[in-house]
């Protein structure tokens, strides 16, 4: 009993530091934004907006500041989107610092006891959230650029990573390997298919061999032409 109340205090203790530290990582977020616009190839300032997120998101997690933690991908995934076209970049800078303000908002929301709300609204108001779950970048980095025009897009090569954002991001649709670390992309889909509100999530299956099964609504094999099938079966859905 002592034990338990002694690592509660322990991690209250974390937490706290963790939010009364925050605004340094906040300071930091704009100091290499601030260096990315204005240099679009500064690879040092790239790592370290990574490096800070991807810190924030893990901490996060583990503390159970999950919003913070979905906040802090989702900034994420938007940079890795952008930042290879410099001119999408720019035009886009204002909404990653507004992103950075909100992450702001919610710590504070934290650091007060309130209750955070869950956002519901796209961070970038494109038509629909995509969610890619790809092991192979070369395949996972052709979906996302012809998709990136037009969609928000979620990355992930991790299916249980994945499966916690689905259920608290709103995921139109659905592109995952069946070839997964974990559980497999057919188990992932039944259970997406499984959550209360998520079963209308359109989905799309990526294989490496021909396989007969219902599970998905969509089956595409990873050939030469399997970019312009699933331009193809978004077409149709539209």
């Amino acid at each position: 009993m002592l034990n338990e109340v002694l690592t509660e205090e322990i991690i209250n203790e974390i937490k706290k530091e963790f939010l009364d530290t925050f605004q340094d990582r906040i300071d930091e977020l704009n100091k290499n934004l601030f260096k990315i616009e204005k240099d679009n190839n500064n690879k040092d300032a790239i790592e370290e907006i990574y490096r800070t997120l991807h810190n924030i998101k893990s901490t996060a997690g583990t503390l159970g500041f999950e919003e913070i933690s979905v906040k802090a991908h989702r900034i994420e995934d938007m940079i890795s989107v952008n930042i290879d076209t410099p001119e999408r970049f720019i035009n886009r800078i204002d909404n990653f610092y507004k992103e950075v303000d909100e992450l702001t908002e919610l710590v504070n929301i934290y650091k007060e006891g309130k209750e955070v709300k869950k956002e519901k609204k796209p961070v970038i108001p494109l038509k629909n959230y995509v969610m890619v779950i790809e092991v192979s970048k070369t395949i996972r980095n052709t979906i996302i650029n012809r998709l990136k025009d037009n969609f928000s897009i979620l990355i992930s090569d991790n299916p249980i990573d994945a499966l916690k954002r689905i259920i608290l991001e709103p995921v139109t649709l659905l592109i995952t390997s069946k070839e997964l670390e974990y559980i497999d992309g057919i188990t992932l889909i039944k259970m997406i298919k499984d959550i209360p509100n998520k079963s209308d999530i359109k989905t799309i299956l990526l294989t490496s061999s021909d396989i007969n099964t219902s599970v998905p609504d969509f089956v595409v094999k990873k050939d030469s032409n399997f970019i312009e099938r699933i331009d193809k079966i978004i077409e149709s859905l539209r």
